[in-house]
């Protein structure tokens, strides 16, 4: 509910205010992954049809294999908004780390709940990727190449979804 503000108190030199609402924003963060962990875990135990991957078209062999894609998507979201928290100092980076944190842990979840695109991995793909590859033509639009930080969160967003798919098919998810 607050994202979208932030940008625009930096726009019109209000960074005072963008900073405490930062603050007030950073501290729902642990309680996001909280929930996000019970989340994900009710599901696996409750064998909820978004738990298994068919939504995706993924196939996991069980709710519990599955689990490492959520808990993945914290794990991912955790790092990008500490990332962004440790160099908020340093706005480019900042808010591409933001914007990537927020772009890739809660869209791929919001995509399987589309009924177009449950079932349509291309559909749901784009869905996903439009809004994290945005920073990156943003930064060739602008600066004519990209920034170091956008590269940085694409590179462990896309490396972690294959990972992801080998460690939930590889039999080794604990349960």
């Amino acid at each position: 509910m607050q994202a979208p503000r932030h940008p625009g108190l930096v726009s019109v030199r209000r960074v005072d205010l963008h900073r405490k609402l930062g603050t007030s924003t950073a501290v729902l963060v642990p309680l996001m992954l909280v929930l996000g962990y019970w989340t994900s875990i009710y599901g696996a135990q409750h064998n909820h049809p978004f738990s298994t991957g068919k939504a995706a078209d993924i196939p996991f062999p069980d709710a519990y294999a599955f689990l490492v894609v959520p808990l993945g998507d914290l794990v991912v979201f955790a790092g990008l908004v500490a990332a962004a928290l440790a160099l908020r100092r340093r706005p480019e980076w900042h808010k591409r780390f933001v914007i990537l944190a927020a772009a890739g842990a809660f869209l791929v979840p919001a995509s399987t709940r589309i009924a177009q695109a449950v079932g349509n991995l291309p559909l749901m793909f784009a869905v996903v990727a439009l809004p994290i590859v945005a920073p990156l033509v943003h930064d060739v639009v602008t600066r004519r190449r990209p920034h170091l930080a956008t590269v940085v969160g694409l590179l462990v967003i896309a490396v972690s979804i294959p990972l992801r798919i080998a460690i939930g098919n590889s039999g080794v998810m604990p349960m």
